[in-house]
């Protein structure tokens, strides 16, 4: 199963459920996708809006890989439960947030090879191939002293984020 994050943002990413859906109808896999504040409806996935933490992290344990907008806390939360991670992240030009943190964070993770990045560019066939590549690639789970110290630069590298917009 593949889980789908949008996060809590107040703003909708119709791009993001989009191409979750399309994904699950081309391949027949399991999405499940909590779409947030986004008003479209999935044909081809199981969604909820808005999920208790309970919920959200049983659907994250459960997922061989997760599917997001490059929000901190999804970002966190797969690293601590070892899953692979591609990011879809909100862009401020086309309205999905207030600036680009998000496809900040996903470059510095993707240059470290702990994700994928699927682009706006990116054309519906080329994600899902992306996607399907991503879950066939050799993963291996951060150590837990180095969990832990990546958890602590992340967080000291969206403090400096949020402070550098102030």
């Amino acid at each position: 199963m593949i889980f789908v994050v949008l996060g809590t943002s107040p703003f909708s990413f119709e791009r993001l459920v989009t191409l979750a859906d399309y994904y699950a109808q081309k391949t027949g896999e399991e999405v499940f996708i909590q779409t947030g504040n986004t008003k479209t409806t999935p044909k081809h996935c199981a969604w909820k809006d808005f999920m208790k933490k309970e919920e959200y992290l049983e659907k994250l344990v459960q997922a061989d890989m997760v599917l997001a907008h490059a929000g901190t806390g999804i970002t966190i939360d797969s690293f601590k439960h070892g899953k692979r991670l591609v990011f879809v992240p909100r862009l401020s030009r086309l309205k999905e947030h207030t600036d680009d943190h998000q496809s900040e964070l996903a470059r510095c993770l993707e240059e470290q090879g702990r994700a994928r990045v699927i682009r706006e560019d990116t054309g519906g066939d080329e994600a899902v191939a992306l996607i399907q590549s991503a879950k066939k690639e050799e993963f291996t789970a951060i150590a837990s002293s180095a969990k832990h110290m990546l958890i602590r630069k992340l967080s000291e590298y969206i403090s400096a984020l949020e402070c550098a917009r102030r």
